[in-house]
């Protein structure tokens, strides 16, 4: 008997005479709910068991209707993966069964857990990195609707030029481990492919696994990323592929598959003609170690340009660390960290969400760019499209917002109207009538939940960064040593031998606990300490001197102070080794404008000032993208307004401490209260700043987040520009040029300082 979800039955089949094969049942249903990730419609099937008449036994299970298919590429189009006709873009993670308190004995309502932070976040779809689940996992996955892959128990990796190949005794085992997983999940809905294993090579195991799971399910496609024939895995599918090749892709281009593979290392070529009917995914890709998930939208936008580019599965979900208390200490640890060797370090930190899970800030980019609506602007006019597969948007909530200088000035809701899925709505807006910047935040909220679904920012009118002169009214003198600035109540003192600003004393009260210096520098990423790049400055900074030392070696060539018309100006040219290099100090009554201007010889990884407030400084208030930490690379998620808190709540701890907490397109930084700490304001364009607790060869040196002792006062940064955290292939920054600081071209950097 099959039952609906109000519990009747709707198809029945009696007298069925069980033999020792086993039992299969072709029944024709019509009318029936599609199962699918975005309405996960469910029957129950009843079986139950007789002994001439009398009962033995009954059973239920839950079950979904659906279809899976790959359709070639027809007139130009395609190839598609079809999920009930529809064509289907993964917008997934890979996710080890994994708990930092339970190693992979993890409890059902902790996998329920980080099954619902998937759906709250737009990810559709989980791929079971390298081994089947436990069978809760599946029944929760049918109920909520996430499409899985089902990844055979099989990897082999360092041995896969040998291990399973062509091996007789590996086949049988192979084959083996395979019949039982799908014989057990092959019943669930969720389950939309069967993956063959991971990173072992390739082989006639592979042929054979494939027609061993055909004998027992052909409804389903089956995956296999290292398969080098391009006829035993029914995808395309690479890993780590960088951005760059999406376009050869999406245009069905002659490609090289499987680079750098352990079995491969040299790759296998792929014509157009032999994967031209073969949908392409990324099984694992957007590897987000630590500070991480660069060009994250930049995938996307290739991925909705093609049709063949089916998505694919960010490597990967969690951080994986062992939780340890010690001396009433929590520890998160990792490789070595138990006298383990050899061990990869923090190379399993990967997670959109930290070990506990919490959310690493990558996760925020994850969320805006896995949503099912796009928003356009033109003119007054907004546009959105409903990118869902079976969803109608009718009854949702449009929200719009309007913005003046990141200030909220006007809100509106309406209810959507019947808006179908690839249909589009158009909206006007009367745009507030207030001089400033202008914005507009457009969001799509659920009925049902109340929950942000999708957004999108619109910058409508940019502002005037242009700012009134400095007050005049300031006299210096000068020593061998220094250059001492004045006016009525503010003291300041610039260092000949360092460059820097080393005091402010406004009122009696010194307002620098660290001189304001140039800054090139870092505390190091994951990415940072593998980088690849040839001539970054990174290379020569991090991997030889070190930031510390380097920043040492900066010392001015030439310091010229001069007056004019009651504003003291201090220009610096300095001995800079990576390039030529010079700043600006102009001193007003009111402020302070610092400039600085170089052109770097080789790429940089920032250009900016840093200096460290008193202990009193905690509060701040800013215009910039936020909440949450970003970077060039990394930023669509945030959204530009004005914020205010602690300085803390707007930094952010990784297991493995790293540069974090910076935030780009800041019109204007406000520090401590009314009365005491710092404004910085934006001159000619935005800058980028970050407030941490914590200096730079802190968080350098720290090789776990539980040593990090906080300093009594704050370490400010400012910049021009920080170079992207990238992501496209594992440890590796590999940036793209246009979230890079590229060498041999003039940066420059220009903003007030108002001491409060």
């Amino acid at each position: 008997e099959v039952f609906d979800l109000d519990g009747n039955a709707i198809y029945c089949i009696d007298n069925v005479k069980i033999t020792e094969k086993d039992v299969k049942i072709n029944a024709n249903f019509t009318n029936v709910n599609l199962w699918s990730h975005e309405n996960p419609y469910l029957y129950q099937i009843s079986v139950t068991l007789y002994n001439n008449g009398e009962f033995v036994d009954n059973r239920r299970i839950n079950f979904g209707f659906r279809e899976v298919k790959i359709l070639p590429m027809v007139d130009n189009k395609g190839p598609f993966i079809l999920l009930n006709g529809k064509p289907l873009k993964f917008r997934g993670v890979n996710r080890h069964e994994f708990h930092p308190n339970y190693g992979h004995a993890v409890p059902e309502e902790l996998i329920y857990k980080d099954l619902l932070i998937c759906k709250e976040n737009n990810i559709t779809a989980i791929r079971t990195s390298h081994y089947p689940n436990c069978k809760y996992f599946y029944d929760t996955c049918d109920k909520l609707g996430i499409l899985v892959m089902c990844e055979n128990n099989l990897e082999t990796h360092g041995l896969s030029m040998f291990i399973p190949g062509n091996s007789k005794y590996w086949t049988e085992q192979c084959v083996y481990r395979i019949n039982n997983m799908v014989n057990t999940y092959k019943n669930h809905a969720c389950i939309i492919s069967w993956s063959l294993g991971n990173e072992s090579g390739f082989g006639s195991s592979f042929v054979e696994m494939k027609k061993a799971v055909l004998a027992i399910d052909n409804t389903r496609f089956i995956h296999y990323e290292e398969d080098i024939s391009g006829k035993v895995s029914d995808v395309f599918s690479e890993m780590y592929a960088p951005l760059e090749k999406m376009d050869k892709l999406g245009q069905n281009k002659n490609v090289v598959h499987c680079n750098f593979t352990v079995f491969r290392p040299l790759g296998v070529f792929y014509s157009s003609k032999k994967y031209r009917n073969l949908p392409y995914m990324q099984c694992e890709y957007a590897h987000c170690m630590g500070n991480s998930l660069g060009n994250f939208s930049d995938y996307w936008d290739k991925f909705k340009q093609y049709d063949r580019l089916a998505g694919g599965f960010i490597w990967d979900f969690a951080d994986q660390s062992i939780r340890v208390v010690n001396n009433g200490i929590e520890e998160y640890r990792y490789g070595g960290d138990f006298g383990d060797k050899p061990n990869a370090g923090v190379f399993a930190f990967n997670g959109i969400v930290k070990a506990d899970r919490t959310p690493n800030p990558a996760l925020f980019e994850v969320r805006k760019q896995y949503q099912m609506i796009d928003f356009a602007i033109k003119n007054n006019v907004i546009m959105l499209k409903n990118g869902f597969m079976f969803t109608n948007i009718e009854k949702y909530i449009l929200k719009i917002t309007q913005y003046v200088d990141g200030i909220e000035k006007d809100v509106k809701t309406l209810i959507l109207p019947n808006i179908a899925p690839d249909e589009t709505y158009e909206n006007s807006v009367d745009f507030v009538k207030e001089d400033g910047e202008l914005s507009l935040l457009v969001e799509v909220i659920s009925p049902d939940t109340e929950k942000v679904v999708a957004y999108e920012q619109f910058l409508v009118k940019e502002m005037d960064y242009e700012l009134k002169p400095l007050e005049k009214g300031v006299s210096y003198s000068e020593t061998k040593w220094e250059i001492l600035v004045n006016s009525d109540n503010m003291k300041i003192v610039v260092d000949k031998v360092t460059g820097g600003i080393t005091s402010i004393c406004k009122d009696g009260v010194e307002k620098l606990r660290t001189p304001i210096l140039p800054n090139f520098v870092r505390a190091s990423i994951d990415n940072d300490r593998f980088e690849n790049v040839n001539l970054d400055i990174v290379k020569t900074i991090m991997g030889v001197y070190k930031f510390h030392k380097a920043s040492k070696k900066l010392a001015p060539k030439y310091v010229f102070c001069s007056e004019s018309n009651g504003i003291v100006s201090v220009t610096i040219n300095w001995k800079f080794k990576y390039g030529k290099l010079s700043t600006i100090y102009e001193f007003g009554k009111d402020g302070i404008n610092l400039s600085l201007n170089i052109k770097p010889y080789c790429n940089l990884i920032r250009y900016g000032f840093k200096f460290g407030t008193r202990k009193e400084i905690k509060e701040m208030r800013f215009y910039a993208k936020g909440p949450f930490e970003n970077y060039c690379d990394r930023s669509t998620g945030a959204i530009l307004r004005e914020y205010q808190g602690k300085a803390e709540d707007f930094n952010h701890e990784y297991l493995s401490p790293q540069e974090n907490g910076n935030h780009t397109q800041a019109r204007y930084l406000d520090l401590g209260t009314e009365d005491n700490g710092f404004i910085a304001l934006a001159i000619d364009k935005p800058f980028e700043f970050g407030v941490l607790p914590y200096t730079m060869e802190k968080l350098e040196n720290a090789k776990h987040s539980h040593e990090l002792i906080k300093d009594d006062y704050y370490s400010v940064t400012i910049d021009g520009k920080q170079r992207g955290v990238g992501g496209d292939i594992p440890a590796m920054a590999c940036l793209k040029p246009q979230y890079k600081i590229l060498a041999r071209k003039t940066h420059n950097l220009k903003f007030r300082l108002i001491v409060k």
